[in-house]
């Protein structure tokens, strides 16, 4: 009479062989979400130094009309401290110079990061990705199954 193959394994072996399987299944969940990690952090750091340096532009216009405000003022400053009568004599030329048409300051717009698009909805995200992944999964559809259902589970769970 033959055995079957299930017959023949004892239940330690097949234990040592799910164990296993379970292990290099989750390891590649865990590389896939390092991955995920890793390109979503690196989104993150673009963005900020996208961010900064539009700043540094900002700042480096508001400082040149700074400068020529206070170039104005000095020149009109130096001009009232003359003792004779020709500030007196060239007060609308002076007070034509005086004029400035500078913006009036604004907050700039999207200056931070936008931590909504980084953060809104990233555990769905990443689970739909992942989803989508494993779907077609070499292990089969079961398994796929049976880890998108752990992570349902889990998320059920922890919002109670």
């Amino acid at each position: 009479m033959l055995r079957s193959k299930s017959q023949t394994v004892s239940p330690q072996l097949q234990a040592q062989q799910t164990e296993k399987t379970i292990k290099k299944e989750f390891e590649k969940l865990y590389h896939f979400l390092r991955a995920e990690e890793a390109a979503r952090v690196d989104e993150v750091r673009k963005e900020a130094t996208l961010k900064t340096e539009a700043m540094k532009i900002r700042i480096v216009n508001l400082t040149a009309q700074i400068s020529l405000v206070t170039h104005r003022i000095k020149t009109i400053e130096n001009e009232m401290r003359v003792e004779d009568n020709s500030f007196m004599l060239n007060i609308k030329s002076t007070i034509e110079r005086s004029q400035c048409s500078l913006p009036e300051p604004e907050a700039p717009s999207g200056a931070l990061i936008d931590e909504t698009k980084h953060l809104g909805n990233l555990l769905f995200t990443v689970w739909a990705k992942m989803k989508n992944k494993f779907d077609s999964c070499d292990s089969g559809p079961q398994h796929c199954r049976l880890v998108i259902d752990y992570i349902k589970t889990r998320d059920l769970f922890n919002k109670k």
